[in-house]
Parts: structure tokens; sequence; C-alpha cells
């Protein structure tokens, strides 16, 4: 894991500006994401049970096996890093861990910064994921995978109350992944019905007034 020292070392100049053109109440994220997505949603959820009294009601319920397509395969059928939505886009997770190896000082780990706001930016409501991913990309960012959703949500139910509440139309696309056999783009977004957070998959084309964007600045 990097310290801060180490993270500190590698913000630039660069990624300063585009947090500071791009990114409202900016909150920096250390991602495990050599993490299986599960294990990933189980630890988020054994925090969140963790809370006092009065917040237990929002207890992570990610059920991953249930929520994710092709369950036998789920990190193999989700891509990663996407910049289109076609078959060949992206990589696996087992791939992206094994070619990043060489390339990131840190294996396994991502280091973003993303808005703290509870809300997607209402301009981005009922925008597809491809619109959005053009967006993002002209601007030199990132739309987050689902392990780093579930790493911001949990940091920002501390308080006792949810964020991207889907009855409140602001879920979030994570249309930095894509599931190739479906065809469709991963969201996440909390339940109130359901007291949990949970994934939903719709086409890239897809305009919902309850789904927005939640661009990053990706340090590494």
């Amino acid at each position: 894991m990097p310290t801060w020292d180490e993270i500190h070392a590698a913000i630039t100049p660069d990624h300063l500006q585009k947090i500071k053109e791009h990114i409202p109440n900016p909150h920096l994220l250390i991602v495990p994401i050599g993490m299986p997505l599960e294990k990933t949603a189980q630890k988020v959820g054994a925090k969140k049970g963790k809370l006092p009294k009065q917040e237990t009601v929002y207890t992570q319920n990610w059920d991953i096996k249930a929520d994710l397509p092709n369950r036998k395969k789920d990190e193999e059928a989700l891509r990663y890093f996407v910049e289109d939505y076609t078959e060949s886009s992206g990589i696996s997770k087992s791939d992206f861990l094994k070619t990043n190896a060489g390339l990131n000082r840190f294996p396994g780990w991502q280091v973003l910064v993303v808005s703290g706001d509870k809300k997607v930016d209402p301009k981005t409501l009922s925008k597809s994921s491809r619109e959005l991913q053009h967006d993002a990309k002209s601007k030199g960012l990132y739309n987050l995978v689902p392990d780093e959703w579930l790493l911001w949500h949990g940091d920002n139910v501390r308080d006792g109350v949810p964020a991207d509440v889907w009855q409140e139309n602001s879920g979030t696309w994570n249309g930095g992944a894509f599931l190739t056999k479906s065809k469709s783009v991963p969201s996440s977004g909390w339940g109130t019905a359901r007291e949990g957070a949970f994934l939903r998959y719709s086409g890239p084309d897809a305009r919902l007034e309850d789904l927005g964007g939640r661009p990053a600045v990706r340090i590494f």
C-alpha cells in the first residue's frame, strides 16, 4: 500500500489543475484494485457494520454473486478501464494485474481523486454512459469502476447518511467498466427499500433520469 508521502510525490501540477477545474469537494481514494470485487464488497460491509448503533441501518448489502451476471466468471466477464464499449474493450482484472505489475510502483493499488459530494452533478443526469465517457476522456478524466465506487461509498456513509441514493436521482454510472457478454455498463447506488448499495446494468446508450457521472482524476 502506498504511503501518503509516496502519493504526494506522484501528484503532478497537471493532476492539481484537473482537480481544481473538474472535481468539486475533492476526495482522495486509495483502492485495493487487486482484491476480488466480492471481497471488497464484504470488507466495506464489515466496516459499515462496525458503525455506531444508530447508523447500522446503513450496513453495506452488496451480494456480488447475485448482482453480477455470469456469476461463475464474474471477474472475467467484467472488463476494467474501458475506453469504448466493444467486446475487445478494456481488460479483465487478472490480466490488468499481470500487465500493470511492471508499470505501477504499487501493483494492486489505485489512487484517485473524486468528488465527495453525496449526489452526482445534476447536469450529468440523463446522459448516457457513452456520452459521459466521451466527456471525461476529452478532459483527461476517468469514470469509476465498481471497486472504486464501493470504497467511495464506504467513505461517504461515515455520518450515517448514504450517498448516491437511487430514489433521489443520484446513482452513478461505473462507466470505466463493461460487461462484454451482456453488453451492459454497471452503475451503483443506494436503495432505500433494499437498505443497501447494489449494482444494476444498462446499455451504454441508455439515458436514465436517476443516473449521472462522477468522474475522477487518477493519480496511479
